[in-house]
């Protein structure tokens, strides 16, 4: 083995940029979605996803190159979601025909600290991986010491194709809160937090949140899905014709998962949304209607075309 010495002058500025490095590496962005039990099926459809928050979409054009994997990877945006039993992880691609049974990777650092679980990969030196997920085929959980723990329990994926173009661009997975891990205990983070990164995996490395390799995302799993008073599409604890405005002025919309007149739930306004409205209103449903004839000209115009409008378009998704 060939051995090289480092000269002291040389030494001291590498400890100078590791310090630098260690000083500036932040969590970027810390993100919190709870969703219903069992609102997240793993389908290889993306509609599921498109009401969830996401974490920043990473630069386009900076993947992963080299000889080291068939694939080049370029990450496009990562998301998690988690209910009572599960959490969910998406892992979208620039491209398509970019997702793999290995190189599709989230890295995670389950009990936020650097110093344990996996640091032997240069590119993650931000972050100390307990679990990492990778491509279709790929669940491991690392020790504290940086050693293989073994395959990991309670994992489920698919893969999907979001623009219908016929190529697969992204892989969603689902990971078991109740199945024991290698070494005992269970996938939940011990302070309610974990942070994480996605990466793609070649002789170059293509790492989200940046390509910097210092900073990391977090994901705060504290809290269930409240999902509030049936029919209250502003969340102000009272329903009035100010939700039914919101639910019309939303209609046909993606919008984030039980806001903007998502009264059920879904992700996506629709006449279910109205009907709930409707039905939840105080006095019932002819109250509702007197209370929408009531509206001043040229608005209940508007808002009764709104309604018809619910009952005669089709329900459609859109990345």
């Amino acid at each position: 083995m060939r051995r090289q010495l480092l000269s002291s002058s040389l030494l001291s500025v590498l400890t100078i940029v590791a310090i630098t490095v260690q000083a500036t590496a932040a969590s970027v962005q810390t993100l919190n979605n709870p969703v219903p039990n069992g609102y997240i099926k793993l389908d290889g459809n993306i509609s599921d996803w498109l009401a969830i928050t996401r974490f920043n979409q990473d630069a386009v054009g900076d993947g992963s190159t080299g000889a080291a994997r068939p694939l080049d990877i370029d990450v496009l945006q990562g998301a998690v979601a988690h209910d009572a039993n599960f959490f969910y992880f998406l892992f979208r691609s620039a491209g398509d025909n970019m997702i793999d049974v290995a190189s599709n990777w989230v890295f995670i650092d389950l009990d936020q600290n650097a110093t344990t679980g996996l640091a032997s990969i240069a590119a993650l030196g931000a972050i100390g991986t307990d679990y990492n997920l990778g491509g279709t085929g790929g669940w491991n959980g690392w020790n504290a010491a940086g050693g293989h723990a073994g395959g990991a329990a309670g994992r489920s994926v698919a893969v999907g194709d979001s623009d219908g173009s016929g190529g697969a661009d992204f892989i969603e997975w689902s990971i078991s809160r109740t199945a024991v891990q290698p070494g005992g205990g269970t996938f939940n983070p011990p302070t309610g937090s974990f942070n994480l990164i996605f990466g793609a995996e070649d002789t170059t490395f293509d790492t989200s949140p940046n390509n910097g390799n210092v900073d990391w995302f977090t994901y705060n799993a504290n809290g269930v899905y409240n999902p509030g008073v049936a029919g209250d599409a502003d969340g102000n604890g009272v329903i009035n014709i100010a939700d039914y405005t919101l639910i019309q002025a939303n209609s046909f919309t993606v919008v984030p998962l039980g806001t903007l007149g998502d009264v059920d739930d879904t992700g996506f306004v629709d006449f279910d949304d109205f009907q709930q409205w409707k039905t939840s209103f105080p006095g019932g449903v002819a109250a509702a209607e007197a209370a929408i004839a009531a509206l001043p000209e040229p608005t209940s115009l508007g808002l009764a075309m709104g309604a018809i409008g619910f009952l005669m378009k089709r329900r459609s998704r859109e990345a």
